[in-house]
C-alpha cells in the first residue's frame, strides 16, 4: 500500500513538472516574440528550445527552477542571430538578444 501511494506521488509530481515545464516554455516564446516584435527583427521559426535547467535557491531559501530557453531571430531573413529567455521559478527574468547589425551590409540590402 505505502509502496502504491509513493508511485502515484511520484507520478503526480513528475506529471507537475511537466505541466509547470510547457507553461514556462510557453511564457518563453510570448517573451520572445514580443522582444522581437518591439526591436523590430524578425522570431525564427516561431519557437524557443530548452537549453538548461538547474535547481537554486531564491532571496528568500526556496528551492526554484532556472531554466534557459535559445531563439534564433533575424534582421534580414537570412543571417541568423542568437537569443536566450531567463526564467526563475515562475517569474520571466531577461530576454537577451545577440548584438547584430542595424542595418545589413553594403549591397545586401534593399
Amino acid at each position: 500500500m505505502l509502496l502504491k501511494i509513493l508511485l502515484l506521488a511520484v507520478i503526480t509530481a513528475a506529471a507537475h513538472a511537466w505541466w509547470r515545464g510547457a507553461r514556462m516554455r510557453e511564457a518563453a516564446v510570448a517573451a520572445a516574440r514580443r522582444t522581437c516584435d518591439r526591436v523590430g527583427v524578425q522570431l525564427l521559426d516561431d519557437t524557443v528550445a530548452l537549453q538548461s535547467w538547474r535547481l537554486a535557491r531564491d532571496k528568500d531559501g526556496r528551492w526554484m527552477v532556472v531554466r534557459t530557453y535559445g531563439f534564433e531571430f533575424a534582421t534580414d531573413g537570412r543571417q541568423r542571430y542568437n537569443g536566450w529567455v531567463k526564467t526563475e521559478g515562475r517569474r520571466l527574468t531577461g530576454v537577451m538578444l545577440e548584438p547584430y547589425p542595424e542595418d545589413p551590409p553594403l549591397g545586401q540590402g534593399s
